[in-house]
């Protein structure tokens, strides 16, 4: 039923609030926002960019505005560890505190949990079309899957089947695990980093900016000028600039080193989806055999690795799906902000 308005003394629009689900996934570089049906459909789906607002309370706000409603009930993916009292974005300006959102939000119940929990959240309730598989496997539906993928950072996190039939939600910052190198141009880029960074994670290098910092590091190496701003520009330049090409190569072995390292941790013979706003944005820039023959090449255990499924997750609004269809899992009560 749609919530009546009126405009308050600052002249903002003052939203009823009516009982319902929203549901929200906030990155490093988009907030995007949902309302849920009650078949457990998304719709009114709208993205923002973070940089155009103070936090999460004018994002959720502006959203409200623009369907016209409030609902009671709010779901929400951050990209930031959510066992904390005070949330702050790893890879934006935002920050909030957990005590203090449901009611600055004017929420009876607020569900916060981490960005790549909603994208595990996903893997069982978008539809299949939505998977590009780029190795075929035997899937254990008994096996940990492992849910992967680069964006403004590097999530990683995944879903063990429990005995009551959910699949419950890995929570970690599998991202921030240190990197290492496995060739000597691996270890010059690593060593160049090195020396502005204090620590060079995962994340400093499979991410969107990751990638352009690949292209940074090679360019100064071979002392040659730099003739890209952005990841963007290093994609596009790809398919006809050999230092960016060598950048996406790498770029593709590094992920593939730390997918396969997550994927043994965890023993993901239920497969491995590869998620995150980077990959399917790079389509078929993205070296998937060059990430394949790193992932396999695992010595004594190279056999068990060729026989797990991968895919890539190629829904743009996968973590809203998840929340919406998976939020009310007994799993995830503990994630409820008091």
């Amino acid at each position: 039923m749609p919530a009546t308005s009126s405009i308050n003394h600052h002249g903002e629009q003052n939203i009823d609030r009516v009982n319902g689900l929203i549901v929200g996934d906030i990155g490093g570089t988009n907030a995007r926002f949902a309302l849920v049906d009650p078949d457990g459909n998304i719709g009114q789906v709208s993205v923002l960019a973070c940089k155009d607002f103070d936090g999460l309370a004018e994002a959720y706000a502006s959203y409200c505005q623009q369907i016209g409603q409030r609902a009671s009930r709010l779901a929400i993916a951050v990209a930031s560890p959510v066992d904390r009292d005070i949330i702050r974005f790893t890879n934006n300006h935002w920050s909030f505190d957990k005590a203090q959102i449901r009611s600055e939000l004017g929420l009876d119940e607020c569900l916060l949990v981490n960005d790549f929990t909603a994208q595990a959240l996903a893997v069982p309730a978008v539809d299949p079309s939505s998977y590009q598989i780029i190795q075929e496997g035997v899937v254990k539906t008994d096996a940990p899957i492992l849910v992967i993928g680069p964006g403004t950072g590097l999530g990683v996190g995944g879903l063990v089947p429990y005995s009551n039939g959910e699949m419950v939600p890995i929570v970690g910052e599998g991202g921030h695990v240190t990197l290492l190198a496995m060739t000597d141009e691996e270890q010059q880029v690593l060593t160049y980093m090195k020396q502005s960074l204090s620590h060079v994670s995962a994340e400093r290098v499979i991410s969107g900016p990751g990638l352009f910092a690949i292209y940074q590091a090679l360019c100064a190496l071979a002392h040659k000028e730099i003739n890209a701003d952005s990841p963007e520009d290093v994609t596009r330049m790809a398919s006809h600039d050999a230092t960016a090409s060598q950048a996406m190569e790498l770029f593709a072995s590094f992920f593939g080193t730390v997918a396969a390292n997550a994927c043994l941790t965890i023993g993901a013979l239920g497969g491995v989806v590869i998620a995150g706003g980077v990959v399917p944005k790079l389509d078929a820039e993205f070296r998937a055999e060059t990430f394949l023959q790193r992932f396999n090449h695992k010595g004594r255990l190279s056999s068990y690795l060729q026989s797990i499924e991968i895919k890539i997750q190629r829904h743009p609004g996968a973590a809203l799906v998840g929340l919406a269809q998976n939020s009310g899992m007994q799993s995830l009560k503990k994630f409820l902000v008091p």
